[in-house]
């Protein structure tokens, strides 16, 4: 059954709404039901996070942890890092040094070296005119 708007308004003493603001009302009734819908849709039904978001959250905390584990053996390593290269600079002056040391030795200990310095601190000099003879008689002994 139904009943105009103008009649109403005759029986009541109140005013109430026109037919045609009704209708207004009816139609923004119908937008806000579309927009409810729309909204409604955009948002997960149930209560369990989408599959989407649980990506995003695995990975900020797998970013995260490796940030943080980057840092941290970035901590350890760099004072280690710097030691390193210290014993590499004081090793290689070592080796320089022994180098140095070695050839001083070789000269020291060449056999041309050694006459010369014999000729021009003692006087000695070796004579080239001296054989070395080997005996093969057992009958001859040596002093003693």
């Amino acid at each position: 059954m139904r009943i105009e708007a103008s009649k109403l308004i005759d029986t009541f003493p109140i005013n109430l709404p026109t037919s045609a603001f009704i209708g207004q009302l009816i139609e923004m009734n119908k937008y806000k039901r579309l927009i409810r819908n729309l909204i409604n849709k955009n948002q997960p039904s149930s209560k369990l996070p989408d599959l989407e978001a649980i990506v995003r959250i695995v990975f900020l905390l797998s970013f995260l942890f490796f940030l943080v584990s980057q840092l941290y053996t970035n901590a350890k390593l760099s004072p280690l890092g710097r030691d390193l290269q210290t014993l590499n600079t004081e090793k290689d002056l070592l080796i320089e040094d022994n180098r140095l040391l070695e050839q001083e030795i070789a000269k020291d200990n060449s056999l041309i070296i050694i006459r010369e310095y014999s000729e021009k601190q003692f006087n000695i000099s070796s004579k080239a005119d001296y054989d070395t003879l080997f005996v093969t008689d057992a009958s001859i002994q040596a002093l003693r």
